[in-house]
């Protein structure tokens, strides 16, 4: 068996004398039992089997190496038959070969079924050790001994990755689906668990195993080791994770990025990520990394001092009007260009100068001031924030 399942090798020879002999020895005598109790197989040999199958799964021998070394016995076993078969024996080696083809389906699948719960049941364990972790930095409560548990080795800071997560093609067609009344409730929540899988996957091959994530369907934060690098450099390579994250689960994702100042500053980087974040996506701004420089302005605006954010009261005697609103809106984003902004909202210029004086008038703000213009700017980021925010519900 060794010559034919190679893997078997590399175990102690201690164990191959001892526990695996003995569980091929099991098996040869459970197959000869069955087949004198015409395909019986009792559960006490089953429940051996099975757990053998699960101190495979323990030590990492891959299920096919596994199903490989049964297949390998029960040709071993069939050819000494063959070998031991008198002339005259034909029909009973043909009987013996349908009980061999019999025992070895019983008996693989129930391998495959043990193995599959105890992988299942390391991996979730696994998972919960670095969940445990990752919420552990998060609160500042990280230890040694718990990133042992989870096999990962601290860094000595983290960027922390806030994302939002968008559905794939598969969940919006499940849900579609669902929602005509097809029954695809469950087709729906494969398809995240899929996705999920697909940047569980990404993330450790392009940040390596000692990158963690917390991951929802619609979100995950993500703590990245920065090594001896750069914090600018590092962010860079944030946004190329992220890339990767949003090509391999096919959806769209957004993500604030912060680097915290050693591992102690790991929840104060959460914090800035998630408002980055948050605030991205209040101003509908397009997928993509964002860093608190890139929102600076409306940072401010966001979470500013009491005056700021009431700041878009100054534009109460046009909230009502809304053609005035997107006028404004428009000329503010681009950049004051009259001629841009008239072309954007298909109108003469002549026409959009008529709506800017009507909210001078009704404001009593000048669009000539530059101090006035600054409030208006943050008005508005103060009224989209909160606009947006209560259509979303999530700021």
């Amino acid at each position: 068996m060794l010559a034919t399942v190679s893997i078997y090798s590399q175990l102690p020879l201690e164990e191959l004398e001892g526990e695996i002999l003995a569980i091929c020895h099991h098996n040869v005598t459970t197959f000869l039992r069955s087949v004198q109790a015409n395909g019986l197989i009792e559960e006490p040999d089953l429940s051996q089997i099975a757990a053998s199958a699960a101190r495979r799964a323990e030590e990492r021998i891959s299920l096919a190496a596994v199903l490989g070394a049964y297949q390998a016995g029960a040709l071993a076993v069939w050819e000494r038959a063959k070998q031991e078969a008198q002339p005259g024996e034909e029909d009973e080696l043909l009987a013996l070969a349908g009980f061999a083809l019999s025992y070895i389906g019983k008996v693989t699948t129930l391998v495959a079924q043990a193995y599959g719960e105890e992988s299942e049941a390391i991996a979730e364990q696994e998972r919960d050790a670095r969940r445990a972790l990752a919420q552990a930095l998060l609160t500042g409560n990280a230890t040694e001994p718990l990133a042992q548990r989870a096999g990962v080795s601290l860094a000595p800071s983290y960027i922390v990755a806030a994302l939002w997560v968008g559905p794939s093609p598969d969940e919006t067609m499940a849900s579609s689906s669902s929602g005509r009344g097809s029954g695809s409730g469950i087709a729906s929540s494969v398809a995240v668990r899929r996705k999920l899988r697909r940047l569980e996957h990404t993330l450790a091959s392009q940040a390596g195993e000692d990158a963690l994530g917390l991951w929802s369907p619609s979100g995950a934060t993500l703590l990245l080791p920065l090594k001896d690098v750069d914090p600018q450099v590092g962010q860079q390579g944030v946004a190329t994770i992220v890339n990767a994250l949003a090509e391999s689960s096919r959806a769209s994702i957004t993500a604030g990025v912060a680097v915290g100042a050693g591992r102690e500053g790991t929840l104060d980087a959460h914090r800035e990520a998630t408002q980055v974040l948050e605030l991205a996506r209040a101003l509908g701004r397009p997928s993509g990394c964002y860093v608190l420089e890139d929102l600076l302005f409306e940072h401010m605006v966001y979470s500013g001092s009491a005056g700021a954010r009431r700041i878009g009261a100054v534009l109460a005697p046009i909230s009502h009007k809304p053609l005035l609103m997107e006028t404004l809106g428009v000329y503010l984003d681009q950049r004051r260009d009259r001629r841009q902004a008239a072309l954007v909202l298909n109108i003469h210029p002549n026409t959009l100068d008529y709506r800017l004086r009507r909210i001078c008038e009704l404001t009593g703000l000048d669009v000539a001031s530059s101090h006035d213009m600054a409030l208006m700017q943050a008005a508005i980021v103060a009224l989209r924030i909160e606009a947006l925010g209560e259509q979303r519900g999530d700021l």
